[in-house]
Protein backbone atom coordinates (compact mmCIF):
# COMPACT_ATOMS: atom_id res chain seq x y z
CA UNK A 1 0.00 0.00 0.00
CA UNK A 2 3.36 2.49 0.60
CA UNK A 3 5.15 1.06 -2.28
CA UNK A 4 3.76 4.84 -4.22
CA UNK A 5 4.39 6.89 -1.36
CA UNK A 6 7.91 5.25 -0.62
CA UNK A 7 8.91 5.18 -4.52
CA UNK A 8 7.51 9.24 -4.60
CA UNK A 9 9.58 10.22 -2.08
CA UNK A 10 12.62 8.68 -2.51
CA UNK A 11 12.33 6.19 0.92
CA UNK A 12 13.00 3.04 1.02
CA UNK A 13 9.81 1.18 1.80
CA UNK A 14 10.66 -0.44 5.36
CA UNK A 15 12.13 2.96 6.43
CA UNK A 16 9.16 4.58 5.61
CA UNK A 17 7.10 1.62 7.63
CA UNK A 18 9.27 2.03 10.58
CA UNK A 19 8.35 5.71 10.37
CA UNK A 20 4.65 4.99 10.06
CA UNK A 21 4.59 2.71 12.94
CA UNK A 22 6.52 5.63 14.96
CA UNK A 23 4.06 8.16 13.78
CA UNK A 24 0.80 5.91 14.61
CA UNK A 25 1.78 4.06 17.82
CA UNK A 26 5.02 5.64 19.05
CA UNK A 27 7.68 5.34 20.97
CA UNK A 28 8.81 3.62 24.58
CA UNK A 29 11.79 4.48 26.46
CA UNK A 30 14.38 1.88 27.44
CA UNK A 31 17.31 1.21 29.11
CA UNK A 32 19.89 -1.09 27.64
CA UNK A 33 20.59 -4.30 29.84
CA UNK A 34 24.71 -4.06 28.40
CA UNK A 35 25.00 -0.26 28.10
CA UNK A 36 22.47 1.40 30.54
CA UNK A 37 21.88 3.34 27.78
CA UNK A 38 18.80 4.64 27.45
CA UNK A 39 17.05 4.67 24.03
CA UNK A 40 13.81 5.50 22.30
CA UNK A 41 11.82 1.95 20.50
CA UNK A 42 8.99 1.59 18.87
CA UNK A 43 6.19 0.05 20.86
CA UNK A 44 4.70 -1.57 18.19
CA UNK A 45 7.52 -2.69 15.66
CA UNK A 46 6.63 -5.45 13.96
CA UNK A 47 2.97 -5.19 12.02
CA UNK A 48 2.78 -8.82 11.84
CA UNK A 49 1.94 -8.61 16.10
CA UNK A 50 -0.88 -6.54 15.64
CA UNK A 51 -4.73 -6.77 16.58
CA UNK A 52 -6.67 -6.64 14.38
CA UNK A 53 -8.05 -3.18 15.00
CA UNK A 54 -4.48 -2.06 15.31
CA UNK A 55 -4.17 -2.91 12.11
CA UNK A 56 -7.06 -0.94 10.97
CA UNK A 57 -5.96 2.06 12.89
CA UNK A 58 -2.48 1.56 11.03
CA UNK A 59 -3.89 1.72 7.69
CA UNK A 60 -6.30 4.48 8.70
CA UNK A 61 -3.88 6.98 9.90
CA UNK A 62 -1.25 6.16 6.97
CA UNK A 63 -3.75 6.89 4.72
CA UNK A 64 -4.51 10.27 6.53
CA UNK A 65 -0.70 11.17 6.95
CA UNK A 66 -0.24 10.17 3.18
CA UNK A 67 -2.78 12.89 2.02
CA UNK A 68 -1.68 14.99 4.62
CA UNK A 69 1.85 14.61 2.68
CA UNK A 70 -0.29 15.49 -0.45
CA UNK A 71 -0.20 11.60 -1.53
CA UNK A 72 -2.99 9.49 -2.41
CA UNK A 73 -2.67 5.77 -1.24
CA UNK A 74 -5.03 3.20 -2.57
CA UNK A 75 -6.82 1.79 0.74
CA UNK A 76 -6.89 -2.03 0.56
CA UNK A 77 -10.28 -2.62 0.22
CA UNK A 78 -10.25 -0.68 -2.56
CA UNK A 79 -7.58 -2.11 -4.15
CA UNK A 80 -9.44 -6.07 -3.83
CA UNK A 81 -12.77 -4.33 -5.51
CA UNK A 82 -10.84 -2.88 -8.20
CA UNK A 83 -9.04 -6.39 -8.72
CA UNK A 84 -12.25 -8.09 -8.18
CA UNK A 85 -13.81 -5.82 -10.66
CA UNK A 86 -11.05 -6.17 -13.66
CA UNK A 87 -11.27 -9.71 -13.44
CA UNK A 88 -14.97 -10.14 -13.52
CA UNK A 89 -14.22 -7.81 -17.02
CA UNK A 90 -11.68 -9.90 -17.97
CA UNK A 91 -14.06 -13.13 -17.45
CA UNK A 92 -17.12 -11.51 -19.01
CA UNK A 93 -14.42 -10.39 -22.40
CA UNK A 94 -13.13 -13.94 -22.62
CA UNK A 95 -16.56 -15.61 -22.71
CA UNK A 96 -17.84 -13.03 -25.47
CA UNK A 97 -14.64 -13.83 -27.38
CA UNK A 98 -15.26 -18.09 -26.76
CA UNK A 99 -18.67 -17.34 -27.69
Amino acid sequence: MVTPWAKEGGHRIDDLKRDLLEAVFGTLEVTSAVTGEVRQVLAEPHTSKLTVGQFSELIDRTLELAAEQGVMLVAPDEYLKAKEAAAKQAARKAKREAE
